[in-house]
Order: structure tokens, then sequence, then C-alpha cells
């Protein structure tokens, strides 16, 4: 890290500014509709699907 800070002009650029896009009204939207389906929507559906298949699983009369 010295050496980089001593010569900075030997650091190889990548070039990630000239690729960002700005963000946009749907990329927002989208980032937060995935954000909602992972911490709420999925949590939920697998513990409902685990209930069934437990409520199946032991529904059986002996």
């Amino acid at each position: 890290m010295k050496a980089d800070l001593e010569h900075p002009e030997r650091i190889a650029l990548s070039g990630l500014c000239d690729r960002l896009q700005p963000v946009t009204r749907r990329r927002r939207g989208l980032r937060l509709a995935r954000y909602i389906a992972t911490t709420f929507i999925l949590p939920v559906a697998s513990q409902v699907a685990l209930f069934l298949l437990l409520w199946h699983h032991f529904a059986h009369k002996p």
C-alpha cells in the first residue's frame, strides 16, 4: 500500500466509473421489491410450507 501511495501512476485503473449508470425509478423499485421479497414474503412462505408438510405428516390417524 505504501508503494501505491508513493507511486500512484503505477496503479491500474479498472474503468468502473465509465460503466456506472444512474439510479432510475425502475431500478430503485426493483431493488425495493427484491428486498421485501427476501425479508418478508420468503420467510412467511417457507413457514407456511413447513406447517403444511408437518400437518400432512401428522394428520394420519393410527
